[in-house]
């Protein structure tokens, strides 16, 4: 049987039942409402077609000036593969489950990667028609001078659908289930215990990471040398899913008797988790004496009770 098989029988029936219910607000904000996105602009750009110059312009220097063109079909059928392309990497919150034992079953992460894929597909929707808008029923696209208001909309609206679409979402949390509590490590009065260690991603967990960089990475790199327009979204992508990454999925911990804290491996965030707000320990993979000398330290602050005890 599977650690997640074992961990879902492990679970409350109200737990169940806000998994389900937040599984299947994840799946309205990662998968439809992208798809709908995708399919009402691409719609709308291959209605315009028969009002856009051909070739349509879909770069322009830092005066203004157009120096990149392409038939508005390519336009319509590229910006709706990268839509589809970005719908499909919400995908990464299902391999979020590839972490290593202790990670929590359903989190704030579940819900930040479908909306910020809801987001890029908006931007870059939205910002591709924004570009197109000033070339509508224009005879020679070089003609027309690109809308310095287009970025902006594009990137504010994106913004506010993808915080939007995270609040929408309901606010679960369930924590892996605890199988056995740790045993307080036994010290003398008069001794001090230090635990330091590491809290990093299951191995396929980062390989599923590290493939998914690498393929927005070549995108990037592919759309920047066909000129598309969105090569930028891609980076800014690429960097939000690095930060994402190492920021969160990473941590150095260290622990003594004033309790816990967990530094990611770029120095931030920080976690602090003093000992007296401590109720129970449970050691996961390899860090059993970590456990045990936070229990001595949650005991010692007159939070955590024997084991057996009701806390």
């Amino acid at each position: 049987m599977s650690d997640n098989t074992e961990d879902k029988e492990l679970l409350s029936d109200n737990q169940l039942r806000d998994l389900e219910r937040a599984r299947r607000a994840a799946r309205v904000v990662g998968l439809l409402l992208p798809l709908v996105v995708t399919a009402a602009g691409t719609l709308t750009q291959i209605l315009w077609i028969p009002r856009m110059p051909d070739p349509t312009a879909i770069h322009w220097d830092i005066n203004g000036v157009a120096n990149g063109f392409g038939s508005p079909w390519t336009n319509a059928i590229g910006i709706g593969a990268v839509s589809l392309f970005l719908t499909a990497l919400s995908a990464l919150q299902g391999v979020q489950g590839l972490q290593k034992p202790g990670a929590p079953v359903w989190g704030a992460a579940n819900k930040a990667v479908p909306s910020i894929m809801l987001g890029a597909v908006v931007l870059v929707q939205l910002g591709i028609l924004l570009m197109l808008v000033p070339q509508l029923d224009a005879v020679d696209a070089r003609d027309v001078a690109p809308a310095p208001w287009g970025l902006p909309i594009g990137a504010g609206v994106a913004v506010a659908v993808g915080l939007a679409a995270f609040f929408f979402q309901p606010r679960v949390r369930i924590e892996r289930p605890i199988k056995d509590d740790s045993e307080p490590l036994p010290l003398e009065t008069s001794e001090r215990g230090f635990w330091f260690g590491e809290v990093r991603p299951s191995n396929a967990f980062v390989w599923a990471i590290a493939g998914t960089l690498t393929i927005v990475a070549a995108s990037l790199v592919l759309l920047y040398a066909i000129g598309t327009p969105v090569w930028w979204l891609m980076t800014l992508l690429l960097l939000v899913l690095a930060t994402a990454f190492a920021t969160t999925c990473w941590f150095r911990v260290r622990i003594d008797e004033t309790g816990l804290e967990a530094r990611s491996i770029v120095g931030w965030p920080t976690i602090r988790v003093p000992a007296a707000d401590i109720d129970r320990v449970a050691a996961v993979d390899d860090a059993t004496t970590g456990a045990a000398l936070l229990a001595a330290a949650a005991k010692a602050a007159a939070k955590l009770p024997e084991k057996g005890k009701e806390s």
